[in-house]
């Protein structure tokens, strides 16, 4: 009796699992059976480490240019518009750069934008430059005051009126075959440049700073023709400006545009220069 109840007391031995020889294949190809391990390929370690290769190869670049792409699109007014390029740009004053107006005469300027600010729609003040070069007479001859031409300059993405001073004293300089003509130039920092009031720019919002300045030199010089002049950001700007001017009422005070180093959108700038890393001989 006591040793048929030490053999029900005994344990029993369990049979051993075995373990499937079954092998997942991936397009035909035989892969090991996956570790729990982050770093390991096979239960025994003679594998590759196929999940961490996984990670890095697909889940670490997606993860990336997620990142990247959403970056972009929070931050795309930051690319658009560089108005702290170059630094300390913003805190020149025209005193420290008298020594470039070579002769030219230049007053600061104010214009009241018709658009305000972006969040508590407070008034936004333009700051700008006038410059004007004016041709002396002949003392034999009676003063008669010469033709005036205003051109009102837009400036691109980056930089002060004061950075383009040596520009305006090439473009106001008289010409030899006419030296009676006389230029007057309007170039007014766009909001959040130079000395503006700091808003965060737009597109709706440069086109209202655009017909502010034209608003202004029409008051200020109301019987002389104005030239648009814009230079990268600026020419889109004086395009689209004159693309959604009311057709039935034009402007006629505008006689000309002058475009340097335009661009129609963002888009087709990135895909141009897309292009000419692809082709340098692409003229877009």
């Amino acid at each position: 009796m006591l040793r048929l109840r030490l053999r029900l007391l005994r344990p029993t031995a369990r049979p051993p699992v075995r373990r499937s020889d079954s092998r997942r294949t991936l397009f035909g190809i035989s892969l090991p059976t996956p570790s729990n391990e982050p770093l390991a390929g096979t239960i025994d370690g003679s594998g590759p480490p196929w999940l961490f290769i996984l990670q890095v190869a697909l889940a670490l670049p997606t993860a990336l240019w997620t990142y990247k792409c959403l970056m972009m699109v929070l931050f795309q007014r930051k690319i658009i518009y560089l108005p702290s390029v170059p630094p300390g740009g913003r805190n020149e004053t025209l005193a420290e750069r008298k020594g470039q107006l070579g002769g030219m005469r230049c007053d600061e300027i104010k214009v009241k934008s018709n658009a305000p600010t972006r969040w508590l729609r407070r008034e936004v003040t333009l700051r700008g430059l006038q410059l004007t070069w004016e041709p002396t007479p002949p003392a034999e001859k009676a003063v008669v005051v010469p033709p005036r031409v205003v051109v009102v300059y837009l400036q691109g993405n980056a930089g002060t009126p004061l950075h383009r001073l040596p520009l305006f004293r090439r473009l106001l300089s008289p010409p030899p075959l006419s030296p009676s003509l006389s230029l007057t130039l309007l170039s007014i920092a766009p909001r959040s440049f130079w000395l503006s009031t700091r808003s965060t720019p737009t597109e709706s919002s440069v086109l209202s700073d655009v017909s502010s300045m034209l608003s202004y030199a029409r008051r200020t010089f109301p019987h002389s023709p104005l030239v648009l002049y814009g230079h990268s950001l600026g020419g889109a700007a004086a395009v689209l400006h004159l693309l959604r001017s009311d057709p039935h009422h034009p402007d006629d005070e505008i006689k000309g545009v002058i475009l340097e180093n335009p661009l129609p959108s963002i888009p087709y700038m990135s895909a141009g220069l897309a292009e000419e890393f692809v082709d340098p001989e692409w003229e877009g």
